[in-house]
């Protein structure tokens, strides 16, 4: 099973910003929901309205154009085996862990 992170840049808890864990890319999308209002003062339809207006591409069900969106402003990424985090795409990083499985190493 992978895990996601996203370390929270919009609150800070005890001085730092929180790195918040998930099992699934849809969580990861659902968080930065939050992190897209608290940073920009709008919701991701209000922000995907806009990202398309200037021909940035529309949104979609699963989320990935606002991810790809919102990765220009956040740390998000995978925890390895190794509980090492290393930023990178997280629905690149999906479809990676369930070839894996199918196809091995």
């Amino acid at each position: 099973m992978s895990q996601y992170y996203v370390v929270d840049s919009t609150i800070k808890k005890n001085g730092k910003n929180p790195v918040v864990l998930f099992s699934t890319t849809s969580g990861v999308v659902k968080y930065l929901e939050g992190m897209c209002l608290r940073q920009f003062k709008r919701t991701r339809t209000e922000y995907m309205t806009d990202v398309e207006t200037l021909g940035h591409g529309a949104d979609e069900r699963t989320g990935r154009s606002f991810y790809d969106q919102m990765e220009q402003y956040f740390n998000i990424g995978v925890i390895r085996k190794d509980s090492t985090p290393v930023k990178t795409n997280v629905f690149q990083a999906d479809a990676f862990f369930k070839s894996k499985a199918v196809n091995g190493n």
